[in-house]
């Protein structure tokens, strides 16, 4: 983890001068499992789409980027626009029965996720859901230079909907934790084949040009 962090630090903070568009997809409240938006912080000429599904947690991200002139997308990402459930834990048990890190496993695919190991206290949330070329398109998005995807078991099917957009930023950084073998090779293979350089630790995957 320790060589994983250095390299992200290394490769993200490469770009400080630049001017960055990131798009950070399960974006929670900003603050919490998250490798990419301390860097969002830290540049304040860095622009964003934060897009967090669930209600309570879009808020205190909205909340906590109040002084930023960000984007922001109440939705899951999906293959159809309209109304789905996702998996959820409910708030009241995080950090009390239940781990901290529970609050980020919200899911629209609970047998793709380790969520499905909580099914005996899991609930479900009725949420608003956009495909990839809906939220581009909302927002008026032209380019993207980094991109966070972290979907519960989703990321795959995000990210090729990303790529088959003609999109490539020049930071990736996904969830690999939940993906089939034949998906990480083929997504792995697709941004090797680009010139991407590829960092993978347990949960995550970093690619960069």
């Amino acid at each position: 983890m320790k060589n994983f962090d250095y390299i992200f630090d290394q490769v993200v903070n490469s770009y400080a001068d630049q001017n960055m568009f990131c798009v950070i997809i399960g974006a929670m409240d900003g603050v919490k499992h998250d490798h990419f938006t301390p860097y969002l912080r830290a540049n304040k000429h860095w622009e964003a789409l934060m897009v967090e599904p669930v209600p309570t947690y879009f808020e205190q991200l909205k909340e906590n980027y109040k002084d930023r002139e960000f984007l922001f997308e109440n939705s899951a990402i999906g293959a159809e626009a309209g109304r789905a459930k996702i998996t959820m834990i409910p708030e009241e048990l995080v950090g009390t029965s239940l781990p901290q890190w529970c609050d980020g496993i919200s899911t629209l695919v609970p047998d793709q996720s380790i969520i499905r190991n909580f099914k005996n206290v899991y609930v479900e949330q009725e949420i608003n859901v956009i495909t990839f070329n809906g939220l581009v398109n909302k927002h008026d998005i032209l380019e993207i230079n980094a991109i966070q995807i972290d979907a519960e078991g989703y990321d795959a099917k995000i990210f090729y909907d990303v790529w088959n957009a003609g999109f490539s930023p020049e930071i990736v950084n996904i969830e690999v934790v939940h993906m089939t073998d034949d998906d990480l090779s083929l997504i792995k293979n697709a941004l090797m084949d680009s010139g991407y350089n590829i960092l993978l630790h347990h949960d995550d995957m970093l690619a960069y040009r």
